[in-house]
C-alpha cells in the first residue's frame, strides 16, 4: 500500500510539474514563478569525478538535477526538456519533508552534466543565464580509469578522447568574453582544496546556503550513463583514498597527455575564474 502511495504521489508530481514547464510563455520562466530559471553546465570529460561534484551542487536546496541527462542541446527548446526531467526525476525522490518545496518549484538553478560534446549549439551560453563549471582532472589517473571502464580501448584511444573533449572544454569557453560566467576546477583542486572550493563555488554562484563535503544519495546514484558507476560516489561523501586500479600507461602517451593537460589549463586560464581569484 505504501509503494503504491508513493507512486501515485510521484505520477501526481510530474503531471503538476509538465502543466507548469509547459504552460510557460518562455523557456527558462515558469508558470506563477517570478524569475526565470538559470542554468549550471558542469562540463568535463569521462572519469573526471563529474559525479561527485555533481552530488555536492545538488545538494544545495537551490539547485535541482541529479546528473548526467544525456540530451543534445541543439537549440534553446532542449533546455525546457531539461527542466522536466530533472524535474520528472525529482518526483521520485520526494518524501513528506520535501514536498512543500517541490510544489514551490523555487530552485535558482537548474543543472546538467554535459559530456562528450553534447553541447552542440554553442550560442546557447550566450542566449540565457548560463554558468559553467569547467572541471579537469590530471591525465594519468583519467586515463587508466577510461581504460578500466573501457577495457576494450586502446591507451591511444584513450588518449584521443581526452585530447578531443578538452579541446571541446576550450572551444565552449571560447564562446563568451565573460569569464565571470566559467569557472575552472581540476580534481586535485576538489580532493585536496575541498573547504577553498566549496566556498568559491558558493560565491561563483552567489548561493546563499553553503556547499558541503557530505552530499545526498539518490535513487540513481552510481547508476550507469547518469554518472559514476565504479568509485565510491555512495558514500555520501568525500572519499580521498583512491580505488586500486592496476593499468599501467606508457611513458610515450603519459607524456603527451600532459603536454595536453597543460595546454588546455594554459588556455581555460584566459576565458574561465580560477580557484585563486576566490582567495
Amino acid at each position: 500500500m505504501l509503494n503504491k502511495l508513493r507512486k501515485f504521489k510521484s505520477t501526481l508530481f510530474r503531471h503538476y510539474y509538465q502543466w507548469r514547464i509547459d504552460s510557460s510563455a518562455s523557456i527558462p520562466s515558469l508558470h506563477f514563478r517570478k524569475k526565470p530559471y538559470q542554468f549550471i553546465f558542469l562540463m568535463s570529460h569521462m572519469r573526471s569525478g563529474s559525479s561527485l561534484l555533481t552530488h555536492i551542487l545538488c545538494s544545495n536546496p537551490e539547485i535541482i538535477g541529479y546528473g548526467e541527462t544525456q540530451i543534445k542541446y541543439s537549440s534553446e527548446v532542449d533546455l525546457q526538456s531539461l527542466i522536466h526531467k530533472v524535474y520528472n526525476h525529482n518526483a521520485q525522490e520526494l518524501t513528506r519533508l520535501n514536498t512543500l518545496q517541490a510544489f514551490r518549484m523555487q530552485h535558482t538553478y537548474v543543472l546538467d552534466k554535459v559530456l562528450h560534446q553534447n553541447l552542440k549549439d554553442l550560442s546557447i551560453l550566450k542566449k540565457l543565464s548560463t554558468k559553467s563549471i569547467v572541471l579537469l582532472r590530471e591525465p594519468e589517473r583519467t586515463l587508466r580509469s577510461i581504460l578500466d571502464m573501457r577495457s576494450h580501448w586502446t591507451e591511444e584511444e584513450a588518449l584521443d578522447y581526452y585530447r578531443v573533449q578538452l579541446r571541446h572544454l576550450v572551444d565552449c569557453s571560447a564562446v563568451l568574453s565573460d569569464p565571470s560566467r566559467f569557472f575552472l576546477l581540476t580534481h586535485r583542486q576538489v580532493i585536496e582544496e575541498t573547504s577553498h572550493v566549496l566556498q568559491a563555488l558558493q560565491s561563483f554562484l552567489e548561493t546563499k546556503q553553503p556547499f558541503s563535503e557530505q552530499y545526498q544519495i539518490k535513487k540513481t546514484t552510481g547508476q550507469a550513463g547518469i554518472g559514476d558507476a565504479m568509485g565510491h560516489i555512495k558514500a555520501g561523501v568525500i572519499i580521498r583514498k583512491q580505488r586500486q586500479i592496476d593499468i599501467t600507461i606508457s611513458p610515450t602517451v603519459t607524456q603527451k597527455a600532459k603536454e595536453i593537460f597543460e595546454q588546455t589549463q594554459q588556455q581555460l586560464s584566459k576565458t574561465c575564474l580560477e580557484l585563486d581569484y576566490f582567495r
